[in-house]
């Protein structure tokens, strides 16, 4: 992955609730039986009855959200867009339904106020919210598990009773690794990360009371390392 793509350029203007391109100098409306797969699991109607809330499936949204998508042809679209935290696919709601786009036809997403990339991690790829993004990159994976309702097997084997919880993971990315790891554990390594910067960092993080813990924290100690020479 080029360095120049990992800067992500996300300067885009937020667009219209169509699967419309942004600028006509982009080319033509998004195709999504070439860049993705149906989603039977909803339709517009059963989202229509749903007033489409989300908030107790699979999906990172509790309603699929004005967004612009990026693909690897650098055209960029405005779309309703969503993740599927089960399958990590990134989907879009036109008015035929829910498609899931396939992982390599998409560089980034971006929504009103949220950032995301795709890249690879653990030999495979996915979908990371940007947190920050100058020198090192510090990056928030998410996930869902299925919280089981133990006391009513009946109930548990209902698919329309389950319900999701969300969780995330903290990663840092820089062009040298070309894939995005986890953050370290212990504070040595974690330090390890900054290189040359070490003393200066760990100067900063003790003399401002800051965790390396704690994502708000985090985002002020990656930052300040983007202003270090």
């Amino acid at each position: 992955m080029k360095n120049i793509f990992f800067f992500f350029v996300l300067f885009l203007s937020i667009g219209h609730l169509s699967a419309q391109p942004i600028d006509d100098v982009f080319g033509s409306t998004i195709s999504m039986v070439d860049i993705g797969i149906f989603d039977s699991r909803a339709t517009p109607s059963s989202l229509l009855k749903k007033k489409t809330n989300l908030q107790n499936n699979t999906y990172l949204f509790q309603r699929f959200e004005n967004g612009s998508v990026i693909n690897n042809k650098n055209k960029r679209y405005s779309a309703h867009v969503n993740f599927d935290l089960l399958s990590g696919k990134l989907l879009i709601q036109d008015k035929n339904g829910i498609w899931a786009i396939y992982d390599g036809e998409i560089k980034y997403v971006e929504t009103t106020n949220r950032k995301f990339i795709f890249l690879e991690y653990k030999k495979k790829n996915g979908f990371f919210e940007v947190l920050t993004s100058k020198k090192i990159a510090l990056l928030k994976k998410w996930s869902i598990f299925q919280k089981m309702d133990t006391s009513n097997p009946l109930v548990a084997a209902n698919e329309l009773h389950r319900t999701y919880s969300k969780k995330s993971i903290l990663y840092y990315y820089s062009p040298k690794f070309r894939k995005a790891k986890k953050l370290p554990t212990k504070f040595s390594k974690f330090l390890a990360i900054f290189e040359k910067q070490q003393q200066a960092m760990d100067k900063y993080i003790k003399q401002n009371n800051l965790s390396f813990k704690k994502e708000k924290d985090l985002v002020d100690i990656f930052t300040y390392y983007s202003t270090l020479q």
